[in-house]
This record gives C-alpha cells, sequence and structure tokens, in this order.
C-alpha cells in the first residue's frame, strides 16, 4: 500500500465524495489514460489504454466512447462504443466486430477501462449510504489527493481524489472473491473534462484485408 499523511482537522468524507461526484457529473467529455494492475490473469487483461469517454445523463451513463491501447501481453486494443453498438478490432483475426450488449457484445472491452464513469455510481452509492471514511492524504505525481475508503457488499475501494480538482487520479479494489488476496489497481492521468471531439473519433480506421464480422457470445463458433 501506498504510504499516507495525515491532517489536522480530519476533512469531511462525505463533502470529498460530493464534489468528485458534481465534477465527474457535469463532464460532457472525459477523455484520460488509464494504466491496469492486478493480480492473477486480471495482470494479463491491460496494460494502458487511451480513453474518450462523451457522457450520457451525468448518472454514471455514457452514449459513447473510443479505447485504444495494449494488454499486459502487448496486443492492440482498439473499441469504439455507439450505444447500443460496440466495435472492436481483432488484429490477431484480422476481423471487425460488431455487437450490442444483449448479444454479449461486453465481452469485446474491459469494463475497467471505463472506470472514471463506474466510479461516479459507486460514489453515488457510499454517499447515499454514508459509508465513506477519510483515510488520508498523498501526493501522486504533482497531485495533492485525498484518499477515501468505501466498503460495499461486493468490493472494497480506495480512491484517490484531487484536492483542488476533484478528479480521481487512482482506485484501488479488494475483493476476495473477484480479485484473491491481491488488489485491482487503475491509475488515471492526463485527465480533462470537457476534451474536444474531432471527427472520428468515435469510428474505427478499418485495416485493409479485414473481414467484418457479428459476435454473439452464445460459443466459441463465433470467433471463427
Amino acid at each position: 500500500l501506498l504510504a499516507l499523511s495525515a491532517a489536522a482537522a480530519e476533512p469531511d468524507a462525505q463533502q470529498i465524495i460530493d464534489r468528485a461526484i458534481d465534477r465527474l457529473s457535469q463532464s460532457q467529455v472525459l477523455s484520460y489514460s488509464f494504466r491496469h494492475q492486478g493480480p492473477g490473469a486480471y495482470a494479463l487483461t491491460t496494460g494502458w489504454a487511451k480513453v474518450v469517454v462523451a457522457s450520457g445523463n451525468g448518472r454514471g451513463n455514457f452514449s459513447r466512447a473510443r479505447i485504444e491501447g495494449r494488454t499486459g501481453t502487448g496486443e492492440r486494443i482498439v473499441v469504439a462504443i455507439d450505444r447500443p453498438d460496440i466495435y472492436a478490432l481483432d488484429y490477431e483475426r484480422k476481423t471487425l466486430w460488431h455487437s450490442t450488449p444483449k448479444n454479449g457484445g461486453r465481452a469485446l472491452y474491459n469494463p475497467e477501462h471505463l472506470a472514471p464513469v463506474f466510479l461516479l455510481r459507486a460514489l453515488a452509492r457510499a454517499h447515499r449510504a454514508k459509508e465513506a471514511k477519510w483515510v488520508g492524504r498523498q501526493v501522486l505525481g504533482r497531485t495533492p489527493c485525498d484518499v477515501v475508503d468505501y466498503y460495499s457488499e461486493r468490493m472494497d475501494l480506495r480512491v484517490w481524489i484531487g484536492e483542488e480538482d476533484a478528479l480521481p487520479r487512482r482506485i484501488e479494489a479488494y475483493s476476495d472473491a473477484l480479485f484473491g488476496t491481491g488488489a485491482l489497481i487503475i491509475a488515471l492521468a492526463n485527465i480533462e473534462t470537457h476534451a474536444p471531439i474531432y471527427e472520428g473519433d468515435f469510428a474505427l480506421d478499418v485495416p485493409e484485408g479485414f473481414k467484418r464480422a457479428e459476435y454473439t457470445g452464445r460459443d466459441d463458433t463465433a470467433w471463427d
């Protein structure tokens, strides 16, 4: 665990969460760099990614997203989401896959890439339950952060939230059922809350020679 420092007067965890919720929910377009660490198989799924997310209704939903990066084993990740449609480039099979959540399309991308979007929901739950706890302060990079713990039935979260801008910088998730004795760690950087959208940000350039196919998620033959 990272070392934390105390404060002369303990800040109110509810106020810290309030600010983070307001900041995330007001973001029309959220852009950030994502780095992922985790135990076991999680260590291989995602190394890093650049993510652009267009928010939906400001309640932890999103309308469009683009994810581009590499897994922990070096495989390319290129995904575009224009809800409900999900598109993913499969460089091993030279295939552009298309699907929807109803047809198992969430298997085409790692939801953890959209951690700030889903974190908004978790923070809202923590706010309602009034179970969040301030545990200290720490500087990540050059950003002073408040560190807040939230315990739920599914997993325990520790979140680093920028003192000045109220944006998340690091998320640690603990769950014996999901991650064993290790922690899933997500580090965020280069965060922009009103990033400009350019033509083609949410579209994929399909390489020459790639075929197009529908992913159904029903069995392995969908990948043949």
